[in-house]
């Protein structure tokens, strides 16, 4: 009886939240320490959750077609939050383990964007950037909205920042900081990585976005 009850009792999938993006949550898969864009679960409680905080997936749904701009994407019903976190050293190793190597385009291309029909499925829609000691958020003097810039590889890229967090505590008087010291008095914490992602495809154009920022390990 025991063993049919561990049989039937639905899968729930350990993570550690990363961010938000619209009716998306981001999350490293503690299974296999990747990114996955989750949708369809209760994000009233994942909202609510911390950086890096261990929480449960359950009620997995395996029969949506895969979005091949977003291949990580997997859909659940329950969101609920853990007891079980990896420890610091661990999740470091996982975020580096995901980061995007020397040499390597963001996201595969050049460029703020990628067409939809390039994309097959085979090519990750998410990434992790590390921040090292240069790294800006700027205000767009004509839009108002914000944006994250990094150097990467001899070059500075820059890419819409969508972290809700970084945009209502970055003061509105401010046009540019590059100052770790107020960014970090801004957001709470040091920043240390960069979730960069694909945004859904609007125009034929996925646009490369900065999904949010998170804290130095």
């Amino acid at each position: 009886m025991r063993r049919r009850d561990r049989e039937d009792r639905p899968l729930a999938v350990p993570f550690v939240v990363l961010g938000h993006l619209g009716s998306e949550l981001f999350a490293m898969n503690l299974g296999t320490t990747r990114v996955n864009r989750i949708e369809g679960a209760d994000l009233a409680t994942a909202s609510r959750a911390r950086a890096f905080e261990a929480m449960l997936l359950g009620g997995l749904d395996r029969h949506h077609l895969m979005d091949q701009g977003r291949p990580e994407l997997i859909y659940g019903t329950v969101f609920e939050p853990s007891g079980q976190a990896p420890s610091k050293r661990q999740l470091r190793t996982m975020l580096e383990d995901n980061c995007v190597p020397d040499g390597m385009y963001v996201l595969g291309s050049p460029g703020p964007s990628v067409a939809y029909a390039s994309l097959d499925g085979n090519r990750s829609s998410t990434a992790l950037v590390r921040l090292h000691k240069r790294f800006a958020i700027e205000r767009s003097a004509r839009s108002g909205k914000l944006s994250a810039l990094f150097p990467k590889d001899g070059a500075v890229l820059s890419y819409p920042l969508l972290d809700q967090r970084a945009v209502a505590t970055f003061p509105r008087e401010l046009e540019r900081s590059d100052s770790l010291r107020e960014l970090s008095a801004f957001l709470g914490f040091r920043p240390g990585y960069l979730l960069i992602a694909l945004a859904k495809v609007h125009g034929g154009y996925c646009k490369k976005v900065v999904v949010s920022i998170l804290p130095e390990l």
